[in-house]
């Protein structure tokens, strides 16, 4: 094997354990499970590559080009990694990052509750778009600009990253809304007309979800915010 091949598959080893007993306490709850499409590139941020301060407890979240969470992790101490999860050619919607497709790197500060985007950061190997079975490691994230976070539902049906069917919205201002999971055969899910503070809200669901097609909605009043549609085959 290869010095080089070797070094990547060791470091991966090792920042694996450290993050499984790392994050037995700390997990992700500022951005939304992604779907699982049994199709991912892995990404590592070192260390070293960061211009500003992050913090254990810290968040880190990939964008696509429409907005979508494709991957997340929590802010660990050393490096940081994750899987970027791709769309699947399968299904009818767009459920990961597409093949070629830029990726964005967001980070939350958990202590002033405000985000950081990185479009413009340099790599030690790997690209800077989306490639199946890829592996990405950036050395330089760059100077980060200001992330306005938009409202948006987004949904995970049970799968290997979770044993529940998780619906989820960000809001992005204390207001009142209505969140609905609803298919033809009728609602799934619905909280209506409730204050909620700003921020990421999401709702757990054990049941196996039936055949069907399935709308994810956000509401203001009557004014529709955010949709996303996916279907369970």
């Amino acid at each position: 094997m290869p010095k080089t091949v070797f070094f990547l598959a060791f470091l991966v080893s090792q920042l694996v354990f450290s993050q499984t007993s790392q994050t037995r306490e700390l997990t992700v709850e500022n951005f939304p499970i992604p779907v699982f499409t049994n199709s991912n590139l892995s990404l590592l941020i070192l260390g070293t590559a960061w211009s500003n301060n992050l913090i254990t407890g810290d968040e880190i979240a990939v964008f696509d080009t429409e907005g979508n969470v494709v991957g997340n992790s929590i802010v660990l101490e050393g490096h940081n990694g994750m899987a970027v999860w791709g769309d699947d050619p399968l299904t009818k919607v767009k459920d990961g990052i597409s093949l070629g497709e830029r990726f964005t790197i967001v980070h939350w500060s958990k202590k002033s509750n405000e985000y950081y985007s990185y479009k413009n950061f340099e790599i030690q190997t790997g690209t800077v778009t989306y490639i199946k079975d890829g592996f990405t490691i950036v050395s330089s994230m760059g100077e980060p600009e200001v992330f306005n976070r938009e409202n948006a539902v987004s949904y995970h049906v049970k799968s290997v990253l979770s044993d529940f069917n998780v619906f989820s919205f960000y809001t992005d201002a204390k207001a009142i809304r209505s969140f609905k999971v609803s298919s033809i055969e009728g609602i799934v899910l619905e909280v209506s007309d409730s204050i909620f503070d700003q921020g990421f809200h999401f709702f757990l669901d054990s049941l196996d979800l039936p055949v069907n097609t399935y709308d994810v909605e956000l509401f203001s009043e009557k004014q529709l915010l955010s949709k996303k549609t996916f279907s369970v085959d």
